[in-house]
């Protein structure tokens, strides 16, 4: 079974080919829900549950609807805060800006309401977590639960991860882009995080190997994903690296949550008894025709 600690949320996307900075922009804006969390919880293919919190505001009566389809959900209920809320700026389907409002899930959860809700969990079962909940929390969630489940964690944005940089340990499983991974390596270090992040070579030319070989012995972390477009995904665990290429390349006007779609494909193999080295091309073909499809 895959339980996922995280937010649910009104995604606000905007599409165009070019903004023009300090004026009002045609462009093309939809909205539907989204978060980090229950873009991975909705599209998992296996036995699930999905903890998170939902706010007072007009919105959390339409999230809530849709969460009551599904069929394990734990919702803590917050009048203090609003729903969670993303809102982003696209040009020609890459992300320009990005701004997410998710206190009511980095305020409203409390290890004691995530315990109460993963009172099944067993040792072979996948928790996630993302980096939106609060550094505070992650650090309770882990410390209590390393030992009695296989953790994922979820790196989200490479600010985001960074706030939870010493809390990444004794996980099963870190997934993260290229850009996150070379931010946490480097710890917010402009100069280092250049050095490291190597936009202009592909994979196979990556300097952050032996620190990521490194990053997972220090942290006891079993397994690191490292994602990077179209020059694809590496798997590393212990000493060992191994490099999955795209089939095909697709041009899409949005690429919103398709790292969200990987990750829960994966996991939805793993859960059903696969391997990391047979899931992981597979997770990606299949992100590669919701691509192709527009069916993110």
């Amino acid at each position: 079974m895959v339980y996922v600690i995280g937010a649910i949320a009104i995604d606000l996307i905007a599409l165009k080919e070019h903004f023009i900075a300090g004026t009002s922009n045609p462009a093309r804006i939809r909205y539907y829900p989204g978060g980090v969390g229950y873009r991975i919880f909705h599209s998992l293919q296996t036995e699930k549950c999905f903890v998170t919190a939902l706010g007072s505001d007009p919105f959390s009566g339409w999230l809530k609807h849709l969460l009551s389809t599904e069929r394990e959900v734990k919702i803590l209920e917050s009048r203090a805060h609003n729903s969670a809320c993303y809102f982003a700026l696209m040009e020609s389907g890459r992300l320009k800006y990005g701004a997410a409002d998710m206190r009511v899930i980095e305020e409203g959860l409390t290890l004691d309401f995530v315990v109460s809700a993963l009172q099944q969990i067993k040792l072979k079962d996948f928790l996630v977590l993302e980096a939106n909940l609060a550094p505070g929390l992650v650090a309770e969630i882990v410390e209590y639960y390393s030992e009695k489940c296989c953790l994922v964690f979820e790196s989200v944005s490479r600010e985001k991860v960074l706030r939870h940089g010493s809390n990444l340990k004794g996980l099963y499983l870190l997934a993260a882009n290229r850009e996150e991974m070379s931010f946490l390596l480097s710890e917010g270090k402009p100069d280092m995080e250049k050095e490291l992040s190597g936009s202009e070579v592909g994979m196979a030319a990556w300097t952050a190997d032996e620190l990521i070989f490194s990053f997972l012995a220090k942290r006891k972390i079993k397994n690191i994903i490292v994602t990077s477009g179209s020059s694809g995904v590496s798997l590393y665990s212990s000493n060992q690296r191994l490099d999955y290429l795209p089939q095909i390349i697709v041009e899409a006007s949005d690429t919103t949550g398709a790292g969200d779609r990987f990750l829960s494909m994966l996991l939805s193999g793993l859960d059903r008894g696969g391997s990391l080295e047979v899931e992981v091309p597979a997770a990606m073909r299949k992100v590669e025709k919701a691509l192709e499809e527009g069916n993110l």
